[in-house]
């Protein structure tokens, strides 16, 4: 029905309608009618804008065009100078030629007036790109000799038209000669029309769309989408959406050490072997981590598997045999994270947290662990948080490759065993990474590159079982030994956290205080080694208070663990073992019988001994109290002050 509407009568196009019909001109079961341009809804305008918004992020030149086209209409709206009532004009007028009515070279006709009026050359150039790859297809495109032929005759009779430069025409031809230098800079430009175009179209429904309209909520998400997509921080993976332009892979990279203007010590990639003295400050990439280098190649597909890259750096040592193997480790585990991540917008509506995460462990760092004679020190117990008899952590860096729900790839660096927790605790406590399949490690050192995945896969492994997921009556405390150090990790306000103990008798300390609520204690591997404690700890469980005693000379040690998991210990002289429970556990009954303990169910007797491996062991042994009469009759009473007094 469209088309048999004069273009003069758009405006009146309801009633033009009406009068063929009422006149008899056309059969209404003849026609199909979609309607007219009287007034086009500024809602439908929003939504062919997101749509190409959403397209443009993975395929811009395809996009761009309409992209552009769409911010013409907007300048006009409400009165906009649709292209289709243009080309209607045409065929009305008796215009025939097919290249006067190809629908992408009237697009780029009326965005090339547009832009005329801003001046903009940047954005001119591109979209003189995307009109060139639009028309000529992509660089893996092969087109048949006749249809190429006829493209390219057309594509430079509208650059002679237009009055295209030679030189622009030159360099649009010589697309499959890009390299990553022209891939990078023109994907910064795309980035900045991109941007662009969003504000256009926030700034647009905010004038014309009610704020009702659903497709608010897709602005939203297609912010938000731009905003994990586009965003520039540090350690933050950005994807070049004109990585396909390059037709051939570079066959030699350059990683180089840089200083920035901090005088911090960065990293530069370049292309070819050598750098000069004028390259240094020019690099393709830099960045604060060598593993953000690293995974950029990947993650854009600039990294030519048969080529060589030279490294050179005064503080890491990673020969390239490494550096290809750490480079295939990365393509394997993003290809995993990008077969995951989900095309939909609903994925936005949800909080940005990483689904998958890739550790790499001692990064180009090489061990000290050896003798005069350069060969490695062994030792049976390898606990590579504490190793060897200076107790050395030997997870000197940890680095952290993330990919998450909204498609992001993210970086971070981290030092020593407390940056390890600092890791490890924030998969837990920020990301929910509570299956540890999630969390992938690798090391590259020659030396306990075994004993290091297996050590912090099963540390990752504990956390999440002690910690993920924890009810509100159930607060466990996990103790882990790490360089001369304990560490004390624990929930507090429903996050996890640690804390650094000095010392065996700061840690005992630390086990006495009082808990709120059931705290069992768990040890890892060498914690208070020389001590009994770790062999009465698996005793203890809630509501339930445990006595142990341990004879040992003429001293008898008692440790009680409490209703909640506090450990209480006293060493007594000159005592017999007998005397002494009967007089705690008199005690500790008067304290239940009077209800000042809560919920405490009994009291348990347990006998510490060693074993014929010399081990400690503990053993059950029914104790019963004697009567008091034959004690001191001990009251104690307290009274609450209050503050201040």
């Amino acid at each position: 029905m469209w088309w048999l509407v004069p273009p003069q009568e758009e405006r009146n196009y309801a009633n033009y309608v009406q009068h063929l019909k009422q006149k008899g001109l056309i059969a209404a079961d003849e026609i199909i009618d979609f309607g007219g341009f009287e007034s086009v809804p500024a809602e439908e305008f929003i939504g062919a804008t997101l749509w190409q918004l959403y397209k443009s992020i993975n395929a811009p030149y395809k996009s761009l065009l309409k992209l552009m086209l769409m911010e013409c209409y907007a300048s006009e709206y409400p009165d906009t100078e649709w292209l289709c009532l243009n080309l209607k004009e045409l065929i009305y007028q008796g215009d025939f030629e097919l290249d006067d009515l190809d629908p992408y070279l009237l697009i780029y006709e009326k965005i090339e007036k547009y832009l005329a009026s801003s001046f903009s050359q940047e954005r001119l150039n591109l979209v003189r790109l995307s009109f060139y790859i639009k028309i000529m297809g992509s660089v893996e495109d092969v087109l048949e000799g006749p249809v190429n032929k006829q493209r390219e005759l057309f594509v430079k009779n509208v650059a002679e038209k237009w009055g295209w430069s030679g030189q622009v025409y030159i360099n649009l031809t010589q697309r499959e000669h890009w390299d990553i230098v022209n891939a990078v800079s023109e994907h910064d430009i795309i980035v900045r029309q991109i941007n662009h175009c969003y504000r256009m179209l926030s700034s647009f429904a905010g004038k014309y769309v009610k704020d009702d309209y659903k497709a608010h909520d897709d602005i939203k998400l297609i912010g938000r989408k731009l905003y994990a997509l586009l965003e520039r921080k540090p350690g933050k993976i950005e994807a070049i959406s004109t990585r396909s332009i390059i037709h051939q892979k570079e066959k030699e990279l350059s990683i180089q050490e840089i200083t920035f203007a901090s005088d911090k010590l960065g990293w530069g990639l370049y292309q070819g072997q050598g750098i000069s003295k004028h390259m240094i400050d020019q690099p393709i990439k830099k960045a604060w981590s060598l593993l953000e280098i690293l995974v950029w190649l990947v993650i854009n597909d600039f990294y030519d598997e048969h080529g060589h890259i030279y490294f050179s750096a005064t503080n890491l040592k990673i020969p390239t045999s490494d550096l290809h193997l750490i480079i295939g480790d990365l393509r394997a585990f993003l290809a995993t994270g990008k077969e995951l991540e989900s095309t939909s917008l609903d994925v936005y509506k949800r909080t940005n947290k990483f689904t998958s995460v890739m550790l790499i462990i001692n990064l180009g760092v090489t061990s000290s662990d050896q003798d005069k004679d350069g060969k490695p020190i062994m030792f049976d117990d390898c606990n590579v948080f504490s190793y060897g008899d200076k107790r050395r952590n030997l997870v000197v860096s940890t680095d952290r490759v993330s990919h998450s729900n909204w498609g992001q790839v993210i970086t971070h660096g981290y030092e020593g065993i407390e940056g390890l927790f600092n890791c490890l605790i924030e998969l837990i406590n920020r990301h929910q990474l509570w299956m540890p399949s999630q969390v992938n490690v690798y090391c590259y050192t020659a030396l306990w590159k075994t004993d290091i995945i297996n050590q912090i896969k099963n540390l990752y492994a504990t956390l999440v079982r002690l910690f993920a997921d924890n009810t509100e009556q159930h607060a466990p405390r996990y103790v882990i030994a790490g360089d001369n150090s304990y560490y004390l990790l624990q929930e507090n306000n429903g996050q996890l956290a640690f804390s650094k103990i000095n010392s065996d008798s700061e840690l005992m300390d630390e086990l006495a205080k009082p808990q709120k609520i059931y705290s069992p204690i768990q040890f890892g591997d060498k914690v208070l080694q020389n001590n009994v404690v770790p062999y009465i700890l698996p005793f203890n469980h809630a509501h339930y208070i445990q006595i142990f005693f341990y004879h040992r000379q003429d001293q008898v040690e008692i440790y009680i663990l409490d209703e909640r998991g506090s450990l209480f210990f006293q060493s007594h002289g000159n005592s017999k073992a007998n005397h002494l429970l009967t007089a705690y556990s008199i005690f500790l009954e008067a304290l239940i019988n009077r209800g000042a303990l809560g919920l405490v169910k009994n009291i348990e007797y347990y006998e510490i001994y060693d074993n014929d491996k010399g081990l400690p062991e503990c053993s059950y042994i029914e104790h019963k109290s004697k009567s008091m009469t034959s004690y001191f009759d001990l009251r104690i009473s307290g009274e609450e002050l209050s503050p201040g007094k």
